[in-house]
């Protein structure tokens, strides 16, 4: 049975803003244009004061406003740039992809973190090798955590370990969460929950923290640690799937064979396009009804037969059916 794991991503709670921007913001911008230079740097600098603490307090909408004002009048201004970029992409990723691809082929080019923020909306979709490539001469943190999770989705985890290591050195936000995912990649579980752990301390609010952990433990052997980490992670979100395949996993070595084909079901229910989950039920109903068992090998063939990624099982899932 392989060992079931769930989604990895990088989930946060997004709350974005519903303010409309104030008329004494307005204000001001028009004073930008009316009371000269240094008058206009100084209440740049305040709009940007308020549009940093919209976006670190989850206000996007009200950040991108006050963002976009700011550009209305500096166009090249890179601290406004950033954050506008920041916030469209917690707002509208083919909006925030649209305007730092814009930002991109402008004469000079961006500015390092821009570069940064585009290479991980090309990784989103899929351009990893596109992401890479644009990132060859930017050595800034924000780079080599986008670099880093480019190299760990193509499956390079040493290369993805030793950006991951410099963005977390760094202190960018979540490296250490991915720098855990790589090492666990790698069969490295005491470091991966070391760096889980400074990530769920971190981030207590995140059932992904406490799934990953629960797997660097489980990996560890310590499965009565882990069982617990799994279970906060559901009472954070009872949809981690994660979690709930790992529980039923831990229950299937513990021969608590009827607790593990409840917590399969269960996955399934929520996610029934999950390849893993409804192998490692097949392999559990072995244990207690080879009829049963013999239906669910028989209902994987069918559903990933045509799936090359799946040759594999589908091939042990035939010579199941062949011999129950």
């Amino acid at each position: 049975m392989k060992r079931p794991s769930g989604g990895r991503s990088d989930c946060v709670n997004l709350r974005p803003g519903n303010k409309t921007l104030s008329a004494l913001t307005v204000a001001v911008v028009l004073a930008i244009a009316v009371n000269g230079q240094d008058e206009g740097e100084r209440n740049v600098a305040d709009i940007l004061d308020e549009a940093d603490a919209a976006l670190e307090e989850g206000r996007y909408a009200e950040a991108s406003a006050l963002y976009e004002n700011v550009l209305g009048v500096e166009p090249e201004n890179e601290h406004a740039v950033e954050g506008y970029a920041a916030a469209l992409s917690a707002l509208d990723e083919a909006r925030a992809y649209d305007f730092v691809l814009g930002r991109s082929t402008a004469a000079g080019g961006p500015p390092p973190a821009v570069s940064a923020k585009l290479a991980e909306l090309m990784c989103r979709q899929g351009d990893y090798e596109g992401a890479l490539d644009l990132l060859a001469k930017n050595e800034t943190p924000e780079a080599s955590f986008v670099r880093g999770r480019a190299y760990y989705k193509q499956g390079n985890i040493p290369r993805a370990i030793k950006e991951l290591k410099d963005a977390n050195v760094n202190g960018v936000p979540g490296a250490d969460y991915f720098l855990g995912e790589a090492l666990l990649s790698a069969g490295r579980h005491t470091e991966a929950a070391y760096h889980f752990r400074g990530f769920v301390e971190a981030n207590p609010e995140l059932s992904v923290g406490y799934a990953a952990l629960g797997e660097a433990c489980q990996g560890l052997g310590d499965l009565d640690k882990a069982a617990e980490h799994y279970e906060k992670a559901l009472e954070l979100d009872g949809r981690c799937t994660r979690a709930r395949a790992n529980l039923a996993y831990i229950a299937y070595l513990e021969k608590d064979y009827g607790v593990s084909i409840q917590g399969y079901n269960k996955v399934l229910a929520d996610n029934p396009g999950d390849a893993d989950a409804l192998y490692n039920l097949a392999t559990v109903y072995e244990k207690v009804d080879r009829s049963v068992a013999r239906m669910k090998w028989q209902e994987f063939i069918e559903l990933y037969s045509g799936d090359p990624g799946e040759a594999v099982r589908v091939a042990n899932a035939m010579k199941k059916v062949e011999t129950l």
